[in-house]
């Protein structure tokens, strides 16, 4: 009987043992396959971050097609004015409010596309859509969408050129403060607000 225990321990001993996948070797392949995927990662974001610069051509274009008017206005009646904002208009007055930075801006009927740098520590290729509305008698502006590149960006990072909106609207129209703002209409290229004279 300890024959026969014996023999089958040397069988035991005999048999091919398999091997472990969890060595060294597997672990070294697997970080660097890991290292390869994030360096892709890291690759394709930086890229996409870089995908939509503003030029200056662009903003020169955008200047010479609209014009560099005044804010137009309208008397509809003794109380109520209309003032008619070009898209042109609005982005020179922006790049000036803005210290000579090159901005873009395109007036539609979904709202007010700012693509640029609107701070030093910003990217060049940010563009938020600001969106104009009425509270209270009031002029103000909400972020709807905010961009760096195609990365979509939280709304507050839009903050900073929604305010530079609003400070180049009232800077440039001192009507604002004696009258009510009764509605505000974005059309191709065009921003209209209806003014109430307090």
């Amino acid at each position: 009987m300890a024959e026969k225990k014996d023999d089958f321990y040397k069988d035991l001993d005999r048999s091919s043992v398999k091997k472990s996948y969890c060595s060294c070797l597997s672990f070294a392949v697997l970080f660097i396959f890991a290292l390869v995927l994030i360096e892709v990662v890291l690759f394709w974001s930086a890229k996409s971050l870089r995908s939509n610069p503003v030029t200056p051509d662009m903003i020169k274009g955008i200047k010479l097609t609209q014009g560099t008017d005044s804010f137009s206005k309208n008397q509809v009646n003794d109380k109520e004015t209309t003032v008619s904002i070009s898209q042109g208009t609005l982005c020179a007055k922006i790049v000036e409010a803005n210290k000579g930075r090159e901005i873009s801006c395109v007036i539609t009927p979904d709202g007010i596309e700012l693509s640029g740098k609107f701070s030093s520590l910003g990217f060049q290729n940010t563009k938020v859509v600001i969106v104009p509305y009425v509270e209270k008698e009031q002029l103000k502006f909400r972020v709807s969408d905010a961009r760096v590149g195609n990365f979509k960006v939280p709304d507050v990072i839009g903050t900073g050129a929604a305010g530079l909106l609003n400070k180049t609207i009232k800077n440039n129209l001192p009507d604002l403060k004696d009258a009510s703002v009764k509605s505000v209409e974005l059309q191709d290229g065009v921003m209209i607000i209806g003014l109430k004279k307090l």
